[in-house]
C-alpha cells in the first residue's frame, strides 16, 4: 500500500509544487502589473482597480479548482488501483474509504466554490454598481469639466471676435490713414519737386549775380577810392573851416577888447566929467538966487563939451553896427558866429543907452536942472 500510494503521493508534491510557482509567477505579474498601473497610471480611472479585482478572483478560483482537478486525479489513480486489486476486499474497502473521504473532501470544497463563487458574486455586484455610481460621477465631472471648457472657448472665441472686429476697424483707420500718408507724400514730394526747380533757378539767378558783381567789382573799386579821395577833401575843408572859426573868434575877441577898452576909457571920462560937475553944482549951491541967466549959460556950456568930449550914443551905436556889417562879410554867411557877434554888439549898446540913461537921470535929479527947466 506504501509502495502505491508513492507515485500519488509524488505527483501531489508535484502537482503541488508547480501551483506554487505557478501561484508565485501569478503574483509577481500581478506586482509588476500593479507597479507598472500605479507609475504610469491607467487610460481611465476605473479600469485599473476593476482588473485588479478580476485577478485575485479568477487567481482564487483557478486555485480552488486545481484542488478539485488534483482530487478528482487522486481518485481516478485510486480507481484504477482498485481495479488492479479487487481480489482482496480488505484492500478495496479501504480504498473506497479513502475514494469516499476524497470525494467527501471534494464535495465540500465544490460547495465552498460555490459559496465563494456567490459571495465573490454580490461583492462584484456591489463592486459594478460602485462602478456605475462612479462612473456616473465620472461622466458628470466630464460634462461639467467639458462644459466649463465648451464656455471658456465660447469665451475666448467671443473675445477673438471682438480683437478681430477692433483689429478690422484699426485696419481700415490704418488703410485711411494710409491713404492720407500717401496723399500729403505726393503733395510734399511735388512741393519739393517745386523748391527744387525754385533752387535751381535761384542758383542761376546767383551765379549770374556772381557774374555781374565779378564784372562790377572794377567799378567798385574805383567808386571806394574816389569815395576815400572826396572823404579827404572833405577832412581837409573841415579843418580849415575850422581854423577859419578859429581865426574869426580870435579877431571877434580882438574887436571885443578894444571895444571894452574904449568902452572903459569913456567911462572914466563920464565919471570924471560927473565928480566936476557935481563940485561944481554943490559950490554953486549957494548962489541959486542970483542970476538965473547965468546959470543957463553955464549949463548950455556943460552940454557943448560933454559933446565934444564924449560922442552921442547914436553915433556909437552906428559904429558898432558898421563893425558887425563887416564881421558878416568876413564870415561868408556864417550865420552862428555872425549871431554871436550880434549878441555882444547888442550887450555892448545895452551898457552904453544903461550909462547914458543914468547920466540923464542924474542930470534931471539934480536940483538946478530942475530949476532951469
Amino acid at each position: 500500500m506504501n509502495s502505491l500510494r508513492s507515485p500519488s503521493l509524488q505527483k501531489d508534491n508535484s502537482n503541488y509544487k508547480y501551483m506554487q510557482t505557478n501561484k508565485d509567477k501569478e503574483l509577481s505579474v500581478t506586482k509588476e502589473r500593479i507597479l507598472k498601473s500605479s507609475k504610469l497610471g491607467s487610460v481611465h480611472p476605473f479600469h485599473a482597480p476593476l482588473s485588479e479585482l478580476d485577478q485575485t478572483q479568477n487567481h482564487g478560483q483557478t486555485e480552488r479548482l486545481k484542488g478539485v482537478y488534483n482530487g478528482l486525479t487522486t481518485s481516478k489513480e485510486l480507481l484504477h488501483v482498485l481495479s488492479h486489486v479487487e481480489q482482496r476486499e480488505t484492500t478495496c474497502l479501504s480504498l473506497f474509504s479513502s475514494i469516499k473521504t476524497e470525494l467527501d473532501r471534494l464535495c465540500n470544497q465544490v460547495s465552498k466554490l460555490i459559496n465563494e463563487h456567490r459571495y465573490n458574486h454580490s461583492d462584484l455586484d456591489l463592486l459594478l454598481k460602485k462602478f456605475e455610481e462612479e462612473k456616473m460621477s465620472w461622466k458628470i465631472k466630464e460634462q461639467d469639466n467639458i462644459h466649463t471648457a465648451i464656455t471658456s472657448v465660447a469665451w475666448e472665441l467671443k473675445i477673438e471676435k471682438k480683437l478681430r472686429n477692433q483689429t478690422e476697424r484699426l485696419n481700415k483707420k490704418l488703410g485711411r490713414e494710409l491713404a492720407d500718408t500717401k496723399t500729403s507724400l505726393s503733395k510734399v514730394v511735388k512741393e519739393l519737386e517745386d523748391e527744387k526747380k525754385a533752387r535751381e533757378i535761384l542758383e542761376q539767378v546767383c551765379e549770374e549775380l556772381a557774374r555781374g558783381l565779378g564784372e562790377d567789382r572794377a567799378e567798385v573799386e574805383e567808386l571806394k577810392r574816389q569815395s576815400a579821395k572826396i572823404c579827404e577833401e572833405v577832412e581837409m575843408e573841415r579843418k580849415m573851416l575850422q581854423l577859419a572859426d578859429a581865426m574869426r573868434e580870435e579877431r571877434v575877441q580882438m574887436k571885443l577888447s578894444d571895444a571894452k577898452y574904449q568902452f572903459e576909457e569913456k567911462n572914466a571920462v563920464v565919471d570924471k566929467l560927473r565928480n566936476e560937475f557935481e563940485g561944481y553944482f554943490r559950490s554953486k549951491k549957494g548962489h541959486e538966487q542970483g542970476g538965473d541967466l547965468h546959470n543957463f549959460e553955464t549949463i548950455n556950456e556943460l552940454e557943448r563939451r560933454l559933446r565934444e568930449t564924449l560922442p552921442s550914443t547914436h553915433h556909437y551905436q552906428d559904429k558898432e553896427k558898421a563893425d558887425g556889417e563887416v564881421l558878416t562879410k568876413e564870415e561868408n554867411g556864417d550865420k552862428d558866429d555872425s549871431a554871436d557877434s550880434d549878441l555882444h554888439s547888442i550887450e555892448l549898446n545895452m551898457v552904453d543907452n544903461g550909462k547914458s540913461y543914468q547920466w540923464c537921470t542924474a542930470l534931471q535929479n539934480d536940483p538946478i536942472f530942475s530949476v532951469s527947466d
